[in-house]
């Protein structure tokens, strides 16, 4: 309901109805007298254009605002998970340096220098880094971590995803699949998997996962699965799929 506004919906003037007797006088016979025709008619039509154009104007800023609150409520959300996951991720490598490749996206300055030692090495950091820039592109925070061992904790995660430890793995066999995702949860408590098979439906992956859960003998109910299926981006809480 917008409220009546004069300076916008004008003045109006409210008169009694005119009573039959005064009708019958009017020497129409009780018929409704004839409008008038309006005049300078090109005036009328375009006060009335304004009033509305202001009035659409108004509706148009009242459903703006709600907007503008709901960016700064994803802004304050996304710096919180910025947040989190770079003192999740110095709290792990404490002298480390991590340097910002986008927003939302840290990269150790030393997993940088490891990627250069070789061919194998860049090539691994490059899968990975596509990994980290799919999660980054569905609203995740990213820091990803450095190889270098510190010696904190028997886990070896190679990020922090919104401030939880996060193993990366870039599989291409449905066989390989299951044993990628166990392996990977012995390192970290969430996996972000790059599976890219066309011949297989997202039914089948799930499935497979599945199986591998049933393997798994420890609390699953706080464990995120970061699934990147053929180029599409999937998050699936563990208890969900079980």
């Amino acid at each position: 309901m917008v409220m009546w506004d004069p300076e916008i919906d004008g003045k109006y003037e409210v008169k009694e109805a005119e009573t039959q007797k005064q009708i019958e006088n009017s020497g129409n016979g009780g018929k409704e007298p004839p409008k008038n025709k309006p005049t300078a008619q090109g005036g009328e039509d375009d006060a009335n254009r304004k009033r509305i154009n202001a009035k659409v104007e108004r509706l148009k800023q009242s459903y703006t605002e709600p907007s503008k609150k709901r960016n700064r409520l994803d802004e304050t959300l996304c710096a919180a998970r910025i947040l989190t996951t770079l003192n999740a991720a110095k709290q792990r490598q404490p002298n480390e340096d991590f340097v910002e490749i986008n927003k939302q996206l840290y990269v150790a300055r030393n997993r940088i220098v490891e990627s250069e030692k070789s061919s194998n090495a860049r090539e691994i950091f490059e899968k990975e880094l596509k990994t980290a820039q799919a999660l980054v592109n569905a609203n995740n925070a990213v820091a990803m971590l450095s190889e270098a061992w510190n010696g904190n904790g028997n886990k070896r995660p190679d990020a922090y995803v919104n401030g939880i430890s996060c193993d990366f793995k870039k599989v291409e066999s449905l066989k390989k699949l299951g044993r990628n995702f166990r392996n990977g949860l012995k390192q970290a408590d969430s996996v972000a998997i790059d599976f890219y098979n066309k011949e297989y439906r997202l039914i089948d992956v799930l499935k497979e996962f599945r199986l591998s859960i049933k393997r798994i003998d420890k609390n699953l109910n706080k464990t995120n699965l970061y699934l990147i299926f053929n180029g599409v981006y999937y998050c699936f809480a563990l208890s969900e799929i079980k």
